[in-house]
């Protein structure tokens, strides 16, 4: 009967275990993407090719101003801007801004090479949201260790060790 009793235990213990884990992952990850900036270095885009004209590039949110420069290493000065704006699929996004200088001095469909950092899609403004996004993984890995130990007290041996002590 013990055995039974343990056995029980053990598989309620190991199918919790794998649920737990499939979406700690999951949540880890989540969390992650949420809760960080990102920074981009150097990346290729090609200019749009009319004056006031906006290329969207990677990232939700603009933190800072970033740099831009041409494909020569020089810098890119008032003609080109990175700024927030809405994407041509209608979210906020990070983007290109060409105004009329930047199209006479030629940088109309030009490719230039730009570093920022960004806020990504599903970032998390707020401190404190963030330090709570940052708690459901721990609270995660608390919920099996209690799952575990509910096991372990009602169907497992650590309910006789208890009895035996009492």
């Amino acid at each position: 009967m013990a055995f039974k009793k343990e056995g029980i235990a053990l598989i309620m213990i190991f199918i919790g275990a794998i649920i737990t884990v499939t979406f700690i992952q999951s949540i880890a990850n989540q969390t992650t993407l949420s809760t960080n900036t990102y920074s981009v270095r150097n990346a290729t885009t090609t200019l749009c090719s009319t004056a006031n004209c906006t290329t969207d590039v990677v990232g939700r949110e603009l933190v800072g101003t970033g740099f831009i420069q041409n494909r020569t290493g020089i810098a890119v000065v008032r003609s080109v801007v990175l700024q927030n704006g809405i994407g041509s699929n209608g979210l906020l996004t990070v983007q290109y801004f060409l105004n009329d200088t930047a199209i006479t001095q030629g940088y109309g469909g030009a490719v230039v090479n730009g570093t920022y950092t960004y806020n990504p899609d599903g970032y998390v403004s707020s401190t404190g949201g963030r330090s709570i996004t940052n708690l459901i993984v721990i609270i995660s890995a608390l919920a099996i260790l209690l799952w575990i130990l509910v096991m372990l007290i009602r169907d497992g041996p650590l309910m006789d060790w208890i009895k035996g002590r009492l």
